[in-house]
């Protein structure tokens, strides 16, 4: 193999939300629209009900939300340029995370290369690449991210028999161009820098991540439920999604157009609200303590919505 790709290093190696309000339930992948600045009562929604609102709710670090989004999707698109083909070269690629492969960082990727294929030819001559990844279904709506450095083949031995299996058991072995080959290339992308695009909240933004930070990033503890907590909250308890939406953002269920639970991590969750006449909001809600599991995140949701009943009725 040229020595320009490389070889690694140490080889071997609730009540009813009433009429008014049209109530829409969260399709898988949740359209993205900008958010308009909405005016929160966070002193009084923490106060009263233990749900900290706005600026005042904690979130996953950009770091973490891009660990989030990589070990969701499991696939992305890699960018390469080389020789003859100067111009970058975008094209579908699978991977896994370096998890239980010998010698390869937790969260970093781990390519499954076709021999004979464009984009392998570009790396091999060239192993500067970059790699974008949306996650899929409800999280679409999370983030984007792209990670950029260069990928060194993993050795023969443990290390490519770790990825083999690992990628076997996550992807199977596919069909055609996708079908895993016994002369399959597997490498690494030796991350330089994660540029991470958040789609939620008030403070959306594009940060650059350091490598360091990101590889020192875990993916969030609920990642795995989330999306089935966000269908659940859409479709079975979206009387609480309204309740909690009147009380932060201070709407009555008549100006209340549309609303929707958007996403959900270990440290709160999101909802896009709209007013009537008025461009879709997104509010964050952070919970009293950070979750671990299923069983804490529908407890916590379950009590936050008795609270803000109780709360609802007292203020009528």
């Amino acid at each position: 193999m040229p020595a320009s790709l490389g070889r690694r290093a140490g080889a071997g190696a609730g009540a009813g939300a009433g009429a008014g309000a049209r109530v829409t339930r969260a399709p898988r992948a949740p359209r993205v629209v900008a958010a308009a600045p909405v005016a929160v009562d966070a002193e009084s929604a923490q106060a009263e009900w233990g749900l900290a609102v706005g600026a005042a709710a904690a979130r996953p670090s950009p770091a973490e939300v891009a660990r989030t989004a990589l070990a969701l999707a499991g696939s992305g698109t890699v960018a390469t340029a080389a020789g003859a083909h100067p111009y970058p070269l975008a094209t579908r690629a699978a991977y896994v995370l370096g998890e239980e492969i010998e010698g390869v960082a937790d969260g970093q990727p781990v390519l499954r290369l076709r021999r004979g294929a464009l984009h392998t030819a570009n790396l091999l001559e060239r192993p500067e690449c970059s790699l974008f990844v949306t996650p899929p279904g409800a999280a679409e709506c999370l983030t984007r991210v792209t990670l950029t450095g260069r990928v060194v083949e993993l050795p023969a031995g443990d290390a490519r028999e770790d990825a083999r299996r690992r990628f076997l058991r996550a992807h199977g072995p596919g069909l055609g161009v996708d079908a895993v080959q016994p002369d399959d290339l597997f490498a690494a992308l030796e991350v330089a820098e994660c540029f991470e695009v958040g789609l939620l909240g008030q403070d959306r933004e594009a940060v650059l991540v350091s490598a360091e930070d990101y590889l020192a990033a875990a993916p969030d503890a609920l990642l795995a439920l989330a999306p089935q907590i966000v269908d659940m909250m859409n479709k079975e308890r979206i009387e609480d999604v309204v309740r909690f939406t009147k009380l932060a953002a201070g709407f009555t269920l008549e100006e209340l157009e549309d609303v929707q639970f958007m996403w959900v991590d270990s440290k709160g969750f999101y909802i896009r609200a709209q007013k009537r006449g008025e461009d879709p909001v997104d509010l964050r809600f952070g919970f009293p303590a950070q979750l671990t599991d299923e069983k804490d995140a529908k407890s916590m949701l379950t009590m936050l919505a008795q609270v803000a009943w109780e709360q609802e009725l007292q203020r009528k």
